[in-house]
């Protein structure tokens, strides 16, 4: 019996490929999964002593054995999955603030940290050389993805818990409003961070075809 278990599958029959392996996760909290062309990393919250802490892991995805870990105090708890680009795995934090984290994929060492509104709920986005994300009241950043530093910022005018996913295409990242309200989204340049426009907010984010912008409607009341 275990609290939490990663596990892999055959893609083609659906076989396991491994023994359940117990990734220790905090009480009832929920981790974060994502995956390169070698490992699965995983990225949730852990007790160290009395604190809890975030724990990063690699494990090699043909053998289920565990490359490296790493465990950081910086944030307590990560609620939405990371994302691995360019060399870098991207791992935003929340719970003491919010920081989105470089983290090497070789060996887990920390590349560098930055301050974000919160950290809660927006997986990072990469084009290019930078990584996006966005938070409550469409509070947005780009930075560099190898280095970290900052490329933009785009002030949202609140803070709080919450974030979006954003959707970067053709150059504009597209932020939606605050779920389950009238608040449009908003359309940034990549490159500047400037507001060019704005769409029908969605519940979830949108899909980009072309010249095409397609939203959903509806959802909780």
């Amino acid at each position: 019996e275990y609290d939490a278990v990663l596990e892999g599958f055959n893609e083609a029959n659906g076989s396991p490929l491994w023994n359940p392996i117990d990734i220790g996760l905090a009480g009832d909290s929920v981790g974060h999964i994502t995956a390169d062309s070698t490992n699965v990393y995983f990225a949730g919250p852990s007790v160290v002593g009395s604190t809890t802490a975030i724990t990063i892991s690699a494990y090699n995805q043909t053998t289920g054995k565990r490359v490296w870990s790493t465990t950081t105090e910086l944030e307590s708890n990560v609620d939405s999955p990371p994302t691995v680009a360019d060399g870098v795995l991207l791992v935003a934090g929340t719970g003491q603030g919010g920081e989105l984290l470089g983290v090497s994929p070789v060996d887990g060492s920390i590349l560098w940290a930055q301050p974000v509104a919160n950290g809660n709920m927006s997986e990072p986005a990469v084009v290019g050389n930078a990584v996006f994300v966005a938070y409550d009241c469409q509070s947005t950043y780009a930075f560099d993805v190898i280095t970290g530093t900052p490329i933009w910022y785009h002030a949202g005018g609140c803070e709080g818990g919450g974030g979006e996913t954003p959707v970067v295409a053709d150059g504009d990242v597209y932020v939606r409003g605050t779920p389950f309200t009238a608040d449009p989204g908003i359309i940034l340049s990549a490159t500047t961070g400037a507001q060019v426009g704005q769409f029908t907010t969605s519940t979830v984010g949108p899909a980009i075809d072309g010249d095409t912008l397609l939203v959903t409607q509806g959802g909780f009341e």
